[in-house]
């Protein structure tokens, strides 16, 4: 019962963020030509039905089929495509709450001359529906360029370390210390033994993580 309600508020969440990110992706492409609307607003909705999809697999009992791995993947994917959309959120719900403001102001201090709108250039509108589908984009590929190139991106330092009162014995001693190994990584698990022989090759003394 309670994995159920766990999908069910997911599910929800994702619908939620989904609508509202909609509708800037709705007014960024009022202008483009109606194949472009249609095949865009497909893609936007077939990324929701995949994730909902994704969430009710992630849930399932790890089998043959169904493996770790492959549950992983789905997670991870869901996971960094909702926290990119957050941001997206985030700046409509500012112009919303600056909208409301400005709503509420006029209606205790009603102005007698109305603002005349630009017919030059993009509405507000447009302008933050444009700046939320990027806060969208940042994240998302930042993230997806971190993972497919980023992961098993090892690089060697050498720092050598003086230390006063180090007893003569250890003078030269050569320590390798190994981190971020991603030895979990979902998409090479040779990527991982790369950075293992980077540091074997180095023939330290003692190894530390």
């Amino acid at each position: 019962m309670g994995k159920v309600l766990l999908i069910a508020t997911l599910a929800v969440i994702i619908l939620l963020i989904d609508l509202y990110i909609f509708q800037a992706v709705k007014t960024t492409v009022n202008s483009f030509t109606p194949l472009w609307k249609k095949s865009l607003t497909i893609l936007f909705w077939a990324i929701t039905v995949f994730s909902l999809i994704g969430i009710l697999l992630a849930n399932l009992p790890t089998n043959d089929f169904f493996p770790w791995d492959f549950k992983r993947v789905i997670i991870v994917g869901i996971v960094i495509i909702y926290f990119s959309k957050v941001f997206g959120v985030l700046t409509l719900v500012i112009d919303d709450i600056f909208h409301a403001g400005l709503w509420v102001f006029h209606k205790f201090f009603p102005s007698g001359n109305a603002v005349s709108s630009s017919k030059s250039g993009i509405t507000r509108s447009e302008f933050m529906s444009k700046a939320s589908l990027i806060a969208v984009a940042v994240p998302l590929s930042t993230f997806g360029a971190g993972i497919i190139s980023g992961a098993h991106n090892y690089r060697l330092r050498k720092r050598t370390i003086y230390l006063p009162n180090l007893p003569s014995a250890f003078d030269g001693i050569q320590i390798g210390q190994l981190s971020d190994i991603h030895s979990g990584s979902f998409f090479s698990r040779m990527g991982v033994k790369k950075g293992i022989d980077l540091l074997i090759d180095q023939k330290p003394d003692v190894v530390f993580f």
